[in-house]
């Protein structure tokens, strides 16, 4: 359902307001503010004809703010879940399992409903909404969830998108043999690739696990190099153990796809990986040759060792 005035600060003057609604005009009242308490995902609801069974991850819109579900579903996946602590995504986790559970979200606009202004009870909103995202993709881990730790829930759908159609190779060159084989060397009997989509590199250097982000590359490898398993992560967190792979090397062209993401992907690295290599290679950075660096960490930063 739409929700108006949702963003509306909590004020004397804005309570006064509200104060005055009652079932009866509540109408005219929505038709007077309406640009102002404007729900603001309306452009996207719009866009989409109140219909969002296209997008990838419909359940971030799921706000309880105005939700109504059938009751059998809502049983079905167990209803709210109350270990949420804080303020922020129970709602989208509940919204999440429905999507889990093949559900399909549509937009009501003829029954909207109006957000009252109130204090806060919550003393870092900011923290304890990530701290719930992070419970979210633990409950559920995969990549949607695993971004939308990190990226503002109504454009998760917009980097979903562009990392299915996205083509690393295309923004990088074709290794040479001695390129390769500096990245063969280094390799041991549980490896993991992060960031390339060339099947021409896969095939030569066989790891035995790559994370891929889109079904479409997913698809290919699983019908041309079934010998390496798939996993649909983006890599700034994942449910391994630490130090589950011997090495994980980064491919730099891959994984500066969302730049601010870069570092978390290094720190995700190093956990789960007892040796990281970070590979640089002359197109997507001119001014270097190809390097093979490893990765290591001290006091969060970053400390690259050109090898």
């Amino acid at each position: 359902h739409y929700i108006y005035a949702f963003n509306v600060e909590d004020t004397l003057l804005n309570r006064s307001t509200f104060e005055k609604i009652s079932p009866m005009n509540v109408g005219q009242f929505l038709k007077t503010y309406e640009d102002v308490w404007s729900d603001y995902r309306k452009d996207v609801f719009q866009l989409y004809k109140d219909d969002l069974s296209t997008l990838r991850a419909p359940w971030v819109y799921g706000w309880s703010g105005a939700f109504t579900c059938n009751n059998v579903e809502f049983m079905k996946v167990k209803g709210f879940d109350e270990s949420f602590n804080g303020w922020g995504a129970e709602d989208t986790d509940l919204s999440y399992r429905l999507f889990l559970n093949n559900n399909t979200f549509i937009i009501s606009e003829k029954s909207p409903v109006v957000h009252y202004p109130h204090a806060s009870k919550s003393k870092n909103i900011s923290k304890e909404y990530f701290n719930n995202r992070c419970k979210l993709f633990m409950k559920n881990p995969a990549m949607e969830s695993e971004l939308y730790k990190y990226v503002t829930g109504i454009n998760l759908n917009n980097v979903l998108d562009k990392l299915e159609v996205t083509v690393i190779c295309s923004m990088s060159p074709v290794y040479a043999h001695h390129d390769l084989s500096a990245i063969k060397s280094k390799m041991k009997s549980n490896n993991l690739f992060i960031g390339t989509d060339s099947l021409g590199i896969l095939k030569q250097l066989l790891p035995q696990e790559i994370l891929v982000w889109s079904d479409r590359f997913e698809q290919v490898v699983n019908d041309y190099l079934p010998m390496i398993k798939t996993s649909k992560y983006f890599g700034v967190s994942t449910d391994y153990k630490n130090n589950y792979f011997d090495c994980v090397f980064l491919f730099d062209a891959g994984i500066s796809i969302i730049p601010t993401l870069k570092k978390r992907i290094f720190i995700e690295a190093s956990r789960i990986g007892a040796e990281v290599y970070l590979i640089k290679d002359p197109f997507f950075n001119p001014l270097e040759e190809f390097k093979l660096e490893t990765m290591e960490f001290l006091n969060d930063e970053i400390i690259n060792i050109e090898i």
